[in-house]
């Protein structure tokens, strides 16, 4: 989540992390994913297990699908989208 931390057990930094990370209803990710991704019919969710239309970066694309996120499973999916709620300023 984004949060510098020194590796020391007895300075973590609990309120800065508690500033960063939520709690997603699991009602809103399946919202979001079947808005996003058609009920997993589209084919970015069927070629890239992306569900929710994640972008990449410049040269770190490497799914069927040019621009966007691959994930080896949806798993991975839903877990990247609830870090990009909880870290990206857009949903802060």
């Amino acid at each position: 989540y984004k949060v510098k931390w020194s590796g020391n057990t007895r300075h973590v930094p609990w309120n800065a992390l508690l500033e960063r990370v939520d709690i997603i209803p699991n009602s809103m990710v399946g919202t979001m994913a079947a808005a996003e991704g058609g009920w997993g019919t589209s084919r970015l969710a069927r070629e890239n297990n992306n569900l929710f239309g994640m972008k990449c970066g410049a040269g770190r694309c490497r799914g069927a699908m040019k621009g966007y996120s691959q994930f080896e499973s949806v798993e991975q999916s839903v877990q990247a989208h609830v870090t990009n709620l909880n870290t990206h300023p857009a949903y802060s």
